[in-house]
């Protein structure tokens, strides 16, 4: 009896802890390569923006995680935005992460790069998303920009269509 008791109390504990734990189960995901960040100085860097549009009906989980040239998560470069009535600045919706909810039709951009300092980084990044809706199968679009600035003044812009410019 004993035993049973001691086994029913362990069994219990266990999916306590198994239940409290978070759990992100992503529904999609797409592979981004040539993620790239670097700090020269204040005024010599290049960063990279994820631009992320949720085009379903649902609010949205979404994590974009990224990998240095070493396999690496450095995630923690990573800040969300979201824009603001002040033309000269940005909402601040996370920081040291590239994890946030998004509403349905609502757009974040993930800059990379931003808070390095002395550092060169490369590498890929992978970017899931998740609902409650566990039926809903496409829930994101986006694009790539890489933005320069360079001890001159001069700045550089680039930008590409995630995933061929197709929701996945």
């Amino acid at each position: 009896m004993k035993k049973l008791m001691l086994t029913l109390v362990m069994v219990l504990l266990l999916s306590s802890i198994a239940a409290a734990q978070e759990t992100f189960t992503p529904q999609g995901s797409l592979v981004v390569p040539g993620v790239s960040a670097n700090y020269v100085s204040n005024t010599n860097r290049t960063i990279t923006k994820f631009l992320l549009t949720n085009v379903s009906g649902n609010a949205v989980q979404v994590k974009v995680t990224v990998y240095d040239r070493n396999g690496n998560d450095v995630s923690k470069y990573c800040n969300v935005y979201e824009g603001s009535s002040n033309k000269n600045s940005w909402s601040l919706v996370a920081q040291g992460t590239g994890t946030f909810d998004l509403a349905a039709h609502g757009t974040r951009v993930v800059n990379f790069g931003y808070n390095i300092t002395n550092a060169n980084v490369i590498g890929h990044a992978v970017i899931e998303w998740a609902s409650s809706d566990k039926l809903q199968r496409k829930a994101l679009m986006g694009s790539l920009r890489f933005f320069s600035a360079y001890n001159t003044g001069d700045h550089s812009y680039g930008q590409q269509f995630l995933n061929s410019g197709q929701a996945f």
